[in-house]
């Protein structure tokens, strides 16, 4: 009987890794099916390359989120450099995108202000730029203003990507039935799990856990078929869906 919990345990624990790691689906299968060996070969092929393989894929992908590490700071320095010798909108632009790779977002949405002052005419990539910048600095009112002033954007894909933001300001601004909405109308064509997060984030806020586990589950059935980069680029959001999608499971 004690080996025979012990094996139970040892199923459940490779079951639980596959998932939340995003293992194919036929690892669930081989564990559930040939029990202990199938454990051994989860972990002969999927664990122990991890483990000790820096040529393993997973591997790869994790020495290249570790080179980006250093890039940041090289490219604010290419982007002050750039900006002494000539100050045109587009070196304003870099400096703010490499002040937003470093988090210091105040600094960001002051040059994007500056390249959207010097351009001749309304660039909305630069406005949302700066709409950005100031939501992540914690100016919500001064996002929402410049959003409300970009023009509808004809692309449809631009114009959800503008809805996504405006949507976080709202939530933000606690105007949270419009941010729901908002949410709930590009969430079924938008590109990527960002807006399905943060949609669900603010139905669990809203005490909504049927929505929330609807939506997680969609998150769920793509994240399957990711390549291994974009799983470690986006390592914290996916936990962070797993994670909830397994509370409201429980």
């Amino acid at each position: 009987m004690i080996w025979l919990g012990a094996a139970l345990i040892i199923q459940i624990f490779c079951v639980i890794h596959a998932m939340r790691t995003g293992r194919e689906q036929i690892w669930m299968w081989v564990i559930m099916l040939f029990s202990l060996p199938g454990c051994f070969a989860y972990f002969v092929f999927e664990i122990l390359p991890e483990m000790i393989g820096p040529d393993s894929p997973r591997g790869q992908a994790k020495a290249r989120a570790l080179a980006k590490q250093g890039q940041p700071v090289d490219a604010l320095q290419k982007a002050e450099a750039a900006l002494a010798q000539v100050d045109t909108a587009a070196n304003r632009i870099a400096l703010g995108d490499a002040y937003t790779e470093l988090q210091a977002h105040g600094d960001a949405a002051e040059q994007y202000r500056f390249a959207v002052e010097m351009l001749p005419s309304s660039d909305a990539k630069t406005q949302m730029r700066l709409a950005s910048a100031l939501l992540e600095s914690g100016d919500f009112p001064g996002a929402l203003d410049v959003v409300d002033a970009i023009e509808p954007p004809r692309s449809t894909g631009e114009a959800d990507r503008l809805s996504l933001l405006r949507a976080r300001i709202l939530a933000e601004l606690d105007r949270t039935e419009e941010a729901l909405a908002t949410y709930a109308d590009i969430v079924p064509r938008i590109a990527g799990d960002e807006a399905h997060c943060r949609y669900a984030a603010l139905l669990l806020e809203t005490g909504d856990r049927d929505a929330a586990r609807d939506v997680l589950e969609q998150v769920e059935s793509r994240f399957a078929k990711l390549p291994p980069a974009l799983r470690v680029e986006r390592s914290a959001m996916y936990d962070w869906a797993m994670g909830e999608l397994r509370k409201l499971r429980g």
